[in-house]
């Protein structure tokens, strides 16, 4: 459940980010529409692994205050960092939950997780050097 909490979060920002003018970048926008698909089919699968431990994820909702605080970074260095950070803090929760000794299915699941949060990071992590590279010729 807090899993999906985090995604739907997370997806809730992304589709923000995704409707603002500022995030209208060709590279940025595809990211952000790689990253929602991403997000959905990861909900998805959580979804599904709720059901078999007969849970609901109906009641499951993002988290208002983070994404009002969201909406407040306009820059696309300070909305990349903040989907970093929200991708640290992932990164540390799967780490935790797979130190537990997670049920085989649900093991299997975070690290495919885990993994994915990786990528993401470094994903992020280069589009902030290229950017940080850019800005001085641009200027």
């Amino acid at each position: 459940m807090v899993n999906l909490r985090q995604k739907r979060t997370l997806l809730t920002i992304c589709e923000y980010y995704q409707r603002n003018a500022a995030a209208a970048e060709a590279e940025m926008a595809i990211w952000m529409d790689e990253l929602a698909e991403t997000l959905r089919s990861d909900m998805a699968d959580i979804s599904r692994m709720l059901r078999l431990y007969d849970l609901s994820s109906a009641d499951v909702y993002a988290v208002r205050s983070q994404v009002d605080e969201a909406r407040y970074v306009r820059s696309r260095e300070g909305r990349l960092d903040l989907l970093r950070g929200r991708s640290y803090a992932t990164i540390r929760w799967y780490q935790q939950e797979l130190g537990a000794q997670p049920p085989d299915d649900v093991a299997a699941l975070w690290n495919a997780f885990l993994a994915s949060e990786q990528e993401r990071v470094q994903q992020i992590e280069q589009m902030l050097t290229e950017s940080t590279s850019a800005t001085p010729a641009q200027t």
